[in-house]
């Protein structure tokens, strides 16, 4: 990843996702388009574990350009790209409490149901990070 001390007077946002490796080119390309949308001044980097399709992507912007506002426009026209693709939103990290509602668009009601009855099996006191990717049934 491109570390943010070489932009210190931009703001970054950043991704690290995977999407299948033939389709890397193709996400970097709309990814940019997407956040030169909202923010026409971004400068866009990436880098990854190519050779598993994990792609760290970053885009540094101008801390001037008031786009705060837009940011979860610019998190949800990425993410739909990543799911288009076919990809996932977070590649290697767990989900964790940060990306939990952002991951739960990517799956259907059903699919959080069985995700959450698997993690009972494992794990019926519910003590092993309570609430972090999961949300509890009941």
């Amino acid at each position: 990843m491109i570390p943010h001390q070489y932009f210190p007077d931009l703001k970054m946002l950043k991704w690290d996702v995977s999407v299948p490796i033939d389709r890397i080119s193709t996400f970097l390309e709309h990814a940019a388009e997407a956040m030169n949308v909202e923010a026409p001044d971004a400068i866009c980097y990436a880098a990854g574990h190519v050779g598993d399709g994990n792609v760290h992507n970053s885009a540094f912007r101008s801390k001037t350009l008031s786009v705060d506002d837009r940011i979860p426009a610019i998190l949800d026209r990425i993410d739909q790209l990543i799911w288009e693709l076919n990809g996932a939103i977070v590649a290697k990290h767990g989900v964790g409490a940060r990306f939990r509602e952002r991951v739960s668009h990517q799956k259907t009601a059903v699919e959080h149901e069985m995700l959450q009855k698997v993690k009972a099996c494992f794990d019926p006191s519910g003590i092993m990070t309570p609430g972090k990717r999961l949300k509890p049934l009941g």
